[in-house]
């Protein structure tokens, strides 16, 4: 995959995607204070906005990787691994097996990379294909369904000093519906499409600050609800990050 947000400062959340080692993309939630100049008590929103912002702490930055390049011909056989039975027996209990017809053998190797995999494998192609866990040297972990020698299907990533991310994948991506939770509580649960957030998605952290909406290619794009620390809520049009078109912003002590 390329897979794997607290207080704040002007970044809500800034998730970088590790496509492979040497590809790299960034996507950062940035909610500016330039809301449309025709709304009013607009003195007041921008007073408001800025006392906000100056509440917020710094965020970490989130690193996923998905998958690192070797060649399906650069393993070894071996008779130690650091998966677990445990793993192993977790892994086949919550996936379903391939019903591609394809007959797969169980295997235990380790990579040029060091990486190791213990799971499901088509013989002929010297291909992971069917149900796996890998786990490589930094401890970061993938387990669930393989497909053609790429991570394909339904699993769960998991980066230690990081979270993890499950749900849905194609060819090495996140894709489809899925949860990301960072260590520190944070959330974003909907669609990806290509490691990226895409359609619509919720994003939660411990603090109460919350956005649920429209996002494309990563960013939040089309209609939204951010729901600040106070209670306050804005309704209404986002494009890349910021608040611009129509909406409403709603104070926590106006009434209805």
């Amino acid at each position: 995959m390329g897979v794997n947000c607290s207080c704040i400062s002007n970044n809500l959340c800034n998730i970088e995607v590790n496509k492979s080692e040497n590809s790299t993309k960034n996507s950062n939630y940035i909610i500016s204070q330039n809301f449309p100049s025709d709304i009013s008590k607009v003195t007041k929103l921008q007073l408001y906005m800025k006392s906000y912002l100056n509440r917020k702490t710094e965020t970490k930055q989130t690193k996923l990787i998905f998958s690192k390049s070797f060649t399906s011909s650069s393993f070894s056989v071996t008779d130690q691994t650091s998966i677990t039975q445990y793993q192993l027996d977790n892994l086949f209990n919550k996936y379903p097996p391939s019903k591609d017809g394809i007959k797969v053998s169980l295997v235990q190797l380790c990579f040029q990379n060091q990486a190791e995999y213990s799971g499901e494998w088509n013989p002929k192609l010297k291909e992971r294909h069917g149900r796996g866990i890998q786990l490589w040297v930094d401890k970061t972990l993938y387990m669930g369904q393989w497909k053609n020698d790429k991570i394909h299907g339904q699993g769960k990533l998991i980066q230690p000093n990081s979270g993890y991310y499950e749900g849905s994948f194609v060819d090495d991506h996140a894709e489809g519906y899925g949860v990301y939770v960072h260590n520190n509580g944070s959330t974003y649960i909907g669609f990806w499409k290509r490691d990226l957030q895409e359609g619509k998605g919720k994003e939660s952290w411990p603090n109460k600050l919350e956005y649920e909406g429209e996002y494309k290619e990563g960013k939040k794009n089309g209609q939204g609800k951010l729901t600040l620390l106070d209670g306050s809520v804005y309704i209404g049009s986002f494009i890349n990050n910021k608040i611009e078109g129509e909406g409403v912003y709603k104070w926590s002590n106006q009434q209805e």
